[in-house]
Protein backbone atom coordinates (compact mmCIF):
# COMPACT_ATOMS: atom_id res chain seq x y z
CA UNK A 1 0.00 0.00 0.00
CA UNK A 2 3.20 2.49 1.05
CA UNK A 3 4.23 1.45 -2.39
CA UNK A 4 0.95 2.29 -3.78
CA UNK A 5 0.86 5.90 -2.31
CA UNK A 6 4.81 6.96 -3.13
CA UNK A 7 3.71 5.84 -6.91
CA UNK A 8 1.24 8.03 -6.91
CA UNK A 9 2.51 10.86 -5.72
CA UNK A 10 5.66 10.79 -7.64
CA UNK A 11 3.24 10.11 -10.89
CA UNK A 12 1.41 13.36 -10.03
CA UNK A 13 4.50 15.25 -9.35
CA UNK A 14 6.10 14.55 -12.36
CA UNK A 15 3.13 15.40 -14.55
CA UNK A 16 3.05 18.41 -12.83
CA UNK A 17 6.33 19.13 -13.36
CA UNK A 18 5.63 18.40 -17.05
CA UNK A 19 2.78 21.25 -17.25
CA UNK A 20 4.21 23.64 -15.12
CA UNK A 21 6.07 26.90 -15.75
CA UNK A 22 9.90 27.50 -14.86
CA UNK A 23 10.06 28.17 -10.82
CA UNK A 24 10.48 31.92 -10.59
CA UNK A 25 13.33 33.13 -8.76
CA UNK A 26 11.35 36.56 -7.81
CA UNK A 27 7.33 37.41 -7.53
CA UNK A 28 5.92 37.64 -10.68
CA UNK A 29 2.19 38.90 -11.53
CA UNK A 30 0.23 36.17 -13.36
CA UNK A 31 -3.29 36.46 -15.02
CA UNK A 32 -5.71 33.85 -15.39
CA UNK A 33 -6.29 32.71 -19.73
CA UNK A 34 -9.28 34.77 -19.86
CA UNK A 35 -7.32 37.69 -18.11
CA UNK A 36 -9.78 38.52 -16.05
CA UNK A 37 -7.94 38.17 -12.77
CA UNK A 38 -4.50 38.67 -11.73
CA UNK A 39 -2.19 37.81 -8.74
CA UNK A 40 1.39 38.36 -8.07
CA UNK A 41 3.07 34.85 -7.06
CA UNK A 42 6.17 34.55 -4.60
CA UNK A 43 9.47 33.94 -5.94
CA UNK A 44 9.29 29.84 -5.81
CA UNK A 45 6.11 29.53 -7.01
CA UNK A 46 5.08 28.39 -10.83
CA UNK A 47 1.66 28.42 -12.57
CA UNK A 48 0.93 24.78 -13.38
CA UNK A 49 -2.56 22.53 -14.30
CA UNK A 50 -3.31 20.71 -11.14
CA UNK A 51 -4.96 16.64 -12.09
CA UNK A 52 -7.91 17.81 -10.07
CA UNK A 53 -8.70 20.95 -12.18
CA UNK A 54 -12.53 22.01 -12.58
CA UNK A 55 -14.37 24.23 -14.85
CA UNK A 56 -14.85 27.00 -12.54
CA UNK A 57 -10.56 27.17 -11.83
CA UNK A 58 -9.21 29.91 -13.19
CA UNK A 59 -5.36 29.43 -12.07
CA UNK A 60 -3.66 27.15 -10.69
CA UNK A 61 0.34 26.74 -9.46
CA UNK A 62 2.76 25.32 -7.04
CA UNK A 63 5.29 25.97 -4.86
CA UNK A 64 7.47 22.09 -4.88
CA UNK A 65 9.66 24.04 -1.62
CA UNK A 66 6.99 24.30 0.71
CA UNK A 67 4.59 21.50 -0.64
CA UNK A 68 2.02 24.08 -1.54
CA UNK A 69 -0.64 24.14 -4.10
CA UNK A 70 -2.78 27.38 -5.53
CA UNK A 71 -6.46 27.30 -6.78
CA UNK A 72 -8.33 30.32 -7.99
CA UNK A 73 -11.96 29.55 -8.26
CA UNK A 74 -14.08 32.10 -9.90
CA UNK A 75 -17.75 32.59 -10.79
CA UNK A 76 -19.73 35.59 -12.71
CA UNK A 77 -21.62 37.10 -10.25
CA UNK A 78 -24.54 37.15 -12.56
CA UNK A 79 -25.05 33.23 -12.32
CA UNK A 80 -25.86 33.27 -8.69
CA UNK A 81 -28.31 34.91 -6.59
CA UNK A 82 -26.16 35.48 -3.82
CA UNK A 83 -26.64 39.28 -2.08
CA UNK A 84 -23.45 38.78 0.12
CA UNK A 85 -20.18 37.87 0.26
CA UNK A 86 -21.32 35.90 3.83
CA UNK A 87 -24.08 34.29 1.49
CA UNK A 88 -21.73 33.18 -1.43
CA UNK A 89 -18.89 31.70 1.29
CA UNK A 90 -22.13 29.88 3.54
CA UNK A 91 -23.67 28.34 -0.18
CA UNK A 92 -19.73 26.55 -0.72
CA UNK A 93 -18.77 25.47 2.83
CA UNK A 94 -22.01 23.57 2.77
CA UNK A 95 -21.52 21.93 -0.50
CA UNK A 96 -17.97 21.27 0.46
CA UNK A 97 -19.17 19.74 3.35
CA UNK A 98 -21.21 17.10 2.07
CA UNK A 99 -18.60 16.40 -1.03
CA UNK A 100 -15.19 16.71 0.64
CA UNK A 101 -13.16 13.38 0.10
CA UNK A 102 -11.22 14.79 3.27
CA UNK A 103 -11.49 12.27 6.63
CA UNK A 104 -12.35 14.17 10.03
CA UNK A 105 -12.31 17.39 8.39
CA UNK A 106 -12.79 20.18 10.53
CA UNK A 107 -12.96 23.94 9.88
CA UNK A 108 -12.46 27.31 11.44
CA UNK A 109 -13.17 30.47 10.49
CA UNK A 110 -14.66 32.82 8.74
CA UNK A 111 -11.94 35.71 9.85
CA UNK A 112 -12.54 38.65 8.20
CA UNK A 113 -9.74 40.58 6.61
CA UNK A 114 -9.46 43.17 4.41
CA UNK A 115 -8.00 42.67 0.82
CA UNK A 116 -7.27 46.33 -0.83
CA UNK A 117 -10.03 48.14 1.26
CA UNK A 118 -12.32 45.53 0.69
CA UNK A 119 -13.79 42.68 2.90
CA UNK A 120 -12.93 39.55 2.59
CA UNK A 121 -13.20 35.95 4.72
CA UNK A 122 -10.86 33.23 5.72
CA UNK A 123 -11.23 29.55 6.72
CA UNK A 124 -9.29 26.72 7.51
CA UNK A 125 -10.17 23.42 7.09
CA UNK A 126 -8.04 20.36 8.14
CA UNK A 127 -8.86 16.67 7.29
CA UNK A 128 -6.55 13.58 6.55
CA UNK A 129 -6.63 11.91 3.33
CA UNK A 130 -4.96 8.44 2.44
CA UNK A 131 -3.29 8.68 5.88
CA UNK A 132 -1.80 12.65 5.04
CA UNK A 133 -3.01 15.57 7.14
CA UNK A 134 -4.35 18.11 4.60
CA UNK A 135 -4.56 22.26 5.44
CA UNK A 136 -6.68 24.49 3.42
CA UNK A 137 -6.23 27.85 3.91
CA UNK A 138 -9.71 29.27 1.77
CA UNK A 139 -10.34 32.89 0.98
CA UNK A 140 -13.20 34.39 -0.12
CA UNK A 141 -12.83 38.08 -1.92
CA UNK A 142 -15.69 39.82 -3.59
CA UNK A 143 -14.67 41.65 -6.80
CA UNK A 144 -16.80 43.87 -8.54
CA UNK A 145 -18.33 41.11 -11.32
CA UNK A 146 -16.89 37.70 -9.50
CA UNK A 147 -17.29 35.97 -6.94
CA UNK A 148 -13.26 34.61 -6.11
CA UNK A 149 -11.92 31.34 -4.06
CA UNK A 150 -8.04 31.33 -3.02
CA UNK A 151 -7.26 28.20 -2.27
CA UNK A 152 -4.01 27.16 -1.02
CA UNK A 153 -3.36 23.52 0.33
CA UNK A 154 -0.51 22.42 2.03
CA UNK A 155 0.57 20.18 4.67
CA UNK A 156 0.48 21.86 8.92
CA UNK A 157 4.62 21.21 8.69
CA UNK A 158 4.57 24.04 5.94
CA UNK A 159 2.08 25.88 7.14
CA UNK A 160 4.27 28.60 9.22
CA UNK A 161 6.88 29.18 6.06
CA UNK A 162 4.10 30.01 4.09
CA UNK A 163 2.22 32.78 6.21
CA UNK A 164 4.39 35.52 4.10
CA UNK A 165 3.09 34.04 0.43
CA UNK A 166 -0.09 33.84 1.57
CA UNK A 167 -0.64 37.23 2.66
CA UNK A 168 1.19 38.61 -0.46
CA UNK A 169 -1.10 36.27 -2.92
CA UNK A 170 -4.08 37.59 -1.10
CA UNK A 171 -3.51 41.13 -1.16
CA UNK A 172 -2.48 41.11 -4.64
CA UNK A 173 -5.38 39.25 -6.03
CA UNK A 174 -7.74 41.51 -8.51
CA UNK A 175 -9.63 41.51 -11.00
CA UNK A 176 -8.36 42.98 -14.15
CA UNK A 177 -10.49 46.09 -16.20
CA UNK A 178 -12.42 44.91 -19.01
Amino acid sequence: MRYLIITAIAIIGFRIALTGSPVSVESRTVQTNDQKLQLTLPAGWETTTLPFRRGADKLQAQCTGKNTYLNIVSEPKSDFRFQSLQEYADAIIKIEAGTSQLQNRSLTGPDKIVIKGKDALRYQAVGTRQSVIVLCIKTFIETPHRWNQILILTTPSHLDDLQDDVRRIVESFEECAG
